[in-house]
């Protein structure tokens, strides 16, 4: 499928006169579109100078940085001309989006052209955002532009190593915000089983487990919280001879001590609004009940159904 970077709803423009029509994608493997159509970027290594263009978008990249993030650091004799040949190979496709420069070369995309960028353009919007429900939408679009892991078809080197782990990193702070979003909206027993998957894959990243605890213990299943918390503890110790952070230790004491400041309160907006119809199996009507006792009724029956 084509790069849809139009997915994300951002402030910034980031057009320009080059590639109003272009779209690249890093998110996964190097693709390049013109509106709908996929262009030929060649082989692995005139992709991988696509992609070190596309990586410094915007910005002048010489010819022996290229030359690097080919071949390495024992680059052949004649690499010089063979990534001369790949961007030449190149511009015959895309066009007067990649420019000569005096050293080297520059790919005149703007934010909105480049699937990465627009992501981070995203991820900054979605921080701004005080809606809940409205950070938690713009983080969903973001993420849904990811194909795999970043610039995953292509070497690159040590030139490309960096921006993968940075975009890799990015990836998993936008998920832990939505999820954030999504807490703060109630969704916290749709995101058990997301949360499983994630601190599963993830088992070092302490924040993917709190919000599993939290999520968890908002639904009334405060051993499973604990659980979860003795199962990173444990993998820490074992793995890493390290305790888990004073946050997540935190939070296993306040879940341990019922704090009822965890519980959740009244979301920013009301989602959906549901109608209990049951025989409550109490003489009294529930008008006639304390508020605590007609909740907890009313709670029992719902439970019940």
């Amino acid at each position: 499928m084509p790069v849809d970077v139009s997915a994300i709803t951002t402030t910034s423009s980031g057009k320009n006169d080059y590639g109003q029509d272009m779209r690249f994608g890093v998110l996964g493997p190097v693709e390049a579109f013109e509106k709908r159509r996929r262009l030929s970027v060649g082989g692995p290594k005139q992709r991988t100078v696509l992609a070190l263009l596309i990586a410094r978008a915007g910005s002048a990249v010489s010819t022996d940085f290229l030359v690097d993030g080919v071949y390495g650091d024992e680059p052949p004799q004649g690499a010089r001309r063979s990534v001369q040949t790949y961007v030449s190979n190149l511009r015959s496709e895309l066009g007067e989006v990649i420019e000569a420069t005096g050293s080297g070369y520059v790919l005149n995309a703007g934010h909105s052209e480049v699937d990465a960028l627009a992501f981070e353009d995203a991820l900054s919007e979605a921080g701004s955002l005080d809606d809940s429900e409205q950070a938690s939408q713009t983080l969903r679009d973001a993420l849904s532009v990811w194909r795999g892991h970043p610039y995953s078809d292509v070497d690159g080197f040590v030139e490309l190593t960096a921006e993968r782990t940075r975009l890799s990193e990015l990836r998993m702070a936008a998920i832990e915000h939505r999820v954030d979003a999504d807490l703060e909206l109630g969704y916290h027993r749709q995101l058990i089983a997301e949360l499983e998957s994630l601190t599963g894959e993830h088992p070092l990243r302490e924040r993917f487990r709190a919000q599993h605890m939290l999520a968890l213990y908002r639904c009334g299943r405060q051993a499973e919280a604990l659980r979860a918390y003795e199962k990173t503890r444990n993998y820490l110790v074992d793995e890493m001879g390290l305790d888990p952070s004073p946050d997540l230790r935190d939070l296993e004491q306040r879940i341990l001590d019922q704090d009822p400041a965890l519980g959740f309160g009244t979301g920013p907006t009301v989602k959906q609004a549901s109608i209990l119809v049951a025989d409550v199996a109490d003489p009294r009507v529930l008008s006639e009940l304390s508020p605590v006792d007609r909740d907890t009724v009313i709670t029992q029956q719902a439970d019940a159904i």
